[in-house]
């Protein structure tokens, strides 16, 4: 093999040790409140994974609170092999999100090949994708695993797709089918599926191919879509993750603006990133987020209209972000903004930009590479330092307390998480400025673990397996964070009420109450009420 023919592999492998040695950090790190509790750590079914468990993750019908009240029955599992194979310390269930993100990120570079890119460009589009610090939450958070697993699926289903019209194959068209099913397993936004292949045939594999022949070939992916769609709303009506919307029709374009507006930004400057984003509706067509939304998707159909027939692989990667944000950025709902949402969309940009940089060098090689290494160079230097954000509840809640210091809700997540690492003066500071902070004291957007145990438990007690609940409330008890004691002790204190038990309820009151009583209130009101009913009623 010549030296040249060993280049590109030699920037293959280059790009993915920087990838790992900016990510890798994270083996070490611990596993954030961030969802990696109710959806990992503490949660019950993932403890006891076993044949009850795999059948519930399968079946749509299970309640799917303790799998994050979605349809993903890919990443549930992966879960339960980490824990079954490698133990329970975070660093195995970080190593399989970095493992992802590699294979990811080596499906890009061959997807940009297959399609007729240099080795060069496809180097760039893989460093571009691999390296954003947009990338770091879904490859570094745990329970944002369900994007990476989709992406992987998705690129892998597309390169299995540029495969099977080049070629003719068959086995590739299967191929493609059974990755567009694993990815719509993997994550409910993957239902896109069907559009990012149509996408690729229009652009690049099947341009000048008759409408009779794509679309029989496209409706098997159609299938799928319209299938996973159902399924989604099914899942998400009966779980109240899909209600009906309280804003007009105006106000819902406004909110989907202003999440495309917002997403622009984070890919241009990826500073002041946060866990999560609460998104409200702009009053005002001129606000400013839904103005850049506007702007970005204005620019994102000059590009496509240019770039038609000079330029098929820049119109695919700007279709390819377009559509993996739509699922998203629907303007139903708040949450319309996240990090670990931009995922796929990262992968059309990086074709998109890509494509971009090889048809700059080809009028001006210096000035291209020279860009190219900047901009490559600042992601690494960015995201690096954003992986060491996520090291623990501690850096990632004062991260966020210093980027939005008037939410109420990282100030008291920083507060327990200093409470846990044995600050507790400075940290009950922290859950009192958050109060502070709080319209009537009251810190809005944070759900305590025991709300999710109690419900499960909830359900294997109305099954009758009360043993099984019993545990299920003992544990979170035992285990409750400042903030998460009295709702743990109300749990388990209605459980033994409900079998006419008081001496045990009293028992879990007890326990709370002795802990810190300003952190159970009802524990310690019920403890009282429990006790003037024994001194009225003494037993003999």
């Amino acid at each position: 093999m010549t030296h040249s023919g060993r280049a590109p592999w030699i920037a293959a492998l280059a790009l993915l040790a920087t990838i790992v040695a900016v990510f890798g950090p994270a083996l070490r790190f611990d596993a954030t409140s961030v969802d990696d509790d109710a959806v990992v750590f503490r949660n019950p079914i993932q403890r006891d994974f076993g044949r009850r468990e795999l059948r519930d993750a399968l079946d749509p019908r299970a309640s799917r609170l303790a799998y994050g009240l979605q349809y993903t029955p890919i990443a549930d599992l992966s879960y339960a092999l980490d824990g079954r194979l490698l133990g329970r310390a975070p660093g195995a269930y970080h190593l399989q999100g970095l493992l992802l993100h590699v294979a990811a990120t080596s499906l890009l570079v061959v997807l940009a090949r297959r399609l007729g890119a240099s080795a060069t460009a496809a180097a760039s589009a893989g460093a571009l994708f691999g390296l954003h610090p947009l990338q770091v939450e879904p490859v570094v958070s745990i329970s944002a695993r369900v994007v990476v697993w989709a992406g992987a699926l998705l690129l892998a289903l597309l390169v299995a797709w540029q495969r099977a019209r080049a070629a003719h194959s068959r086995g590739a068209a299967a191929g493609a089918l059974a990755l567009a099913v694993l990815a719509n397993l993997a994550k409910q936004t993957a239902v896109v599926s069907a559009l990012l292949v149509i996408a690729l045939d229009l652009t690049v594999a099947a341009r000048n191919e008759p409408w009779r022949r794509r679309l029989r070939v496209w409706l098997p992916h159609l299938a799928i879509t319209v299938a996973f769609v159902w399924l989604g709303l099914v899942v998400g009506r009966r779980e109240g993750i899909v209600a009906p919307s309280t804003l007009g029709a105006a106000a819902r374009l406004r909110l989907a603006l202003a999440a495309v507006g917002l997403y622009a930004r984070m890919l241009v400057w990826p500073v002041g990133l946060l866990p999560a984003y609460d998104v409200d509706a702009p009053a005002a067509w001129l606000d400013g987020r839904v103005v850049a939304g506007t702007a970005a998707i204005v620019v994102g159909l000059v590009l496509i209209a240019a770039g038609w027939r000079r330029a098929p692989r820049l119109v695919l990667g700007v279709l390819l972000a377009g559509i993996a944000l739509a699922p998203v950025a629907h303007g139903l709902g708040t949450q319309v903004v996240a990090d670990r949402y931009a995922y796929v969309a990262m992968a059309g940009i990086a074709l998109a930009v890509a494509s971009v940089f090889e048809l700059a060098a080809a009028r001006a090689p210096r000035a291209a590479g020279t860009c190219a290494l900047v901009g490559i160079a600042a992601c690494t230097l960015v995201a690096r330092a954003r992986v060491d954000v996520w090291r623990n509840d501690v850096t990632l809640f004062a991260d966020a307390a210093a980027t939005e210091p008037g939410k109420p809700l990282w100030h008291h997540l920083l507060g327990r998480a200093l409470i846990m690492s044995g600050a507790a003066e400075t940290g009950r500071a922290e859950m009192a400025l958050a109060r502070r902070l709080a319209p009537n004291g009251v810190v809005d957007g944070y759900c305590p673990m025991p709300a999710v145990v109690g419900e499960l438990a909830r359900q294997r007690e109305r099954a009758g397996d009360l043993d099984a609940a019993e545990a299920m409330l003992r544990t979170a008890l035992v285990e409750a964070r400042p903030g998460e004691t009295d709702a743990a002790a109300v749990d388990l204190a209605g459980f033994y009420l409900r079998r006419g038990d008081r001496a045990r309820a009293r028992d879990a009151y007890l326990d709370a109450v002795t802990r810190d009583p300003d952190d159970a209130p009802r524990a310690t009101e019920a403890l009282r009420q429990l006790d003037r009913e024994a001194a009225l009623h003494p037993g003999p």
